[in-house]
């Protein structure tokens, strides 16, 4: 299996004008996201809008932090598959079977929750286990 699956380009060095256009084109994204979810709306729209400030977010810290190539590696693809699956099961064990007795919802904002401690967790132990790397800095 290869490491890195593919490289995406990265074109960078966005002119300052299109820079401010995109800060505030994701803030008014971010804005509406917010403003549709306090709604408690579940519309076709209010997904646009999350989808919209995470496109648009991923894009200005990729051309302005990131290197000319971002390598996409194949472990972390597996990873994601492999997560979105599990809450995608769990969310129709929730749903459909009612085997479980709380609601979808739940169960796709408990998955978020332990993707992120998943992360943290794991970079906590890295650092623990080569902690010999840090001390010297």
């Amino acid at each position: 299996m290869f490491p890195i699956l593919f490289q995406i380009p990265n074109t960078g060095g966005m002119s300052a004008g299109a820079m401010a256009f995109e800060i505030i084109l994701g803030v008014a994204a971010a804005l509406a996201w917010l403003w549709a979810s306090t709604q408690k709306r579940e519309e076709w729209w209010v997904g646009i809008f999350s989808t919209a400030t995470l496109l648009i977010g991923g894009h200005f810290v990729a051309s302005k932090f990131l290197g000319p190539t971002v390598p996409i590696h194949t472990f972390g693809v597996v990873v994601v598959i492999g997560f979105l699956l599990g809450v995608w099961f769990m969310t129709k064990q929730a749903t459909k079977e009612k085997r479980l007795e709380i609601d979808s919802r739940h169960v796709f904002d408990l998955g978020m929750w332990l993707l992120l401690a998943g992360i943290v967790g794991a970079r906590l132990l890295y650092v623990f286990l080569n902690y010999g790397e840090y001390a010297d800095t």
